[in-house]
């Protein structure tokens, strides 16, 4: 997850097969700004196989 300025503000690596990723709590510190988010499968040496496109998010307070 970066800001349009391509600043990382989150990276997380999730064993394949776990089938969801629950963001940290201060990620929600973050609400309000624009961010994009992308997908990228990386093989048993970290090397990237395939990535998806960048999507933008708006995280909003409940």
């Amino acid at each position: 997850m970066t800001q349009p300025t391509g600043e990382t503000v989150l990276a997380a690596v999730v064993k394949g097969g776990t089938g969801y990723y629950a963001a940290p709590p201060w990620l929600a510190d973050r609400a309000g700004e624009p961010l994009r988010w992308r997908v990228v499968a990386l093989d048993d040496g970290g090397r990237t196989l395939v990535a998806s496109d960048w999507r933008s998010l708006q995280l909003v307070r409940p």
